[in-house]
């Protein structure tokens, strides 16, 4: 991991330690860089990325104000999608199944709760970017994906 921090996947954001594999780091690393650029755009999410120390944490005054609503979008994106993941890697078919573990832990309707808060904080997000333009100039809204609510 690298932006986001295995301290961050507590309480709501737990994986199941059931679900742990030696290369769930590098799966959580790959999603968050795609999370990043799908919030932020392909240009502004790589200059984010780029702008990290070492720590994972952004240097630049810019990024360091979106920081925390970056994180908390990207959070939600990323434990569901790695979460999907795993449920389907630990299935004897391959397809993610809902075992009695997690239904309780996680039924569909928390998950698709999660899901959701993570994209009203990236729209909250993009309207702050776009409101504050000047110190974002290589956002572009024309380049960006819809951001999509979770369909049940």
């Amino acid at each position: 991991m690298f932006y986001l921090k295995s301290t961050d996947f507590a309480g709501v954001f737990e994986l199941p330690s059931t679900f742990f594999q030696p290369n769930i780091e590098a799966r959580i690393e790959q999603r968050e860089r795609v999370n990043i650029n799908y919030v932020l755009g392909k240009d502004l999410g790589d200059l984010f990325y780029a702008d990290l120390n070492v720590s994972g944490n952004p240097v630049s005054p810019r990024f360091v104000a979106i920081d925390s609503m970056l994180r908390s979008a990207v959070l939600g994106l990323t434990f569901i999608e790695v979460f999907t993941y795993l449920k389907s890697i630990n299935s004897p078919t391959g397809i993610a199944t809902v075992n009695s573990d997690t239904v309780n832990r996680y039924p569909y309707e928390v998950l698709a709760q999660t899901h959701d808060e993570a994209i009203d904080y990236a729209k909250q997000l993009r309207q702050y970017i776009s409101s504050n333009s000047q110190l974002y100039p290589e956002f572009c809204k024309c380049c960006l994906q819809q951001l999509r609510y979770f369909i049940f």
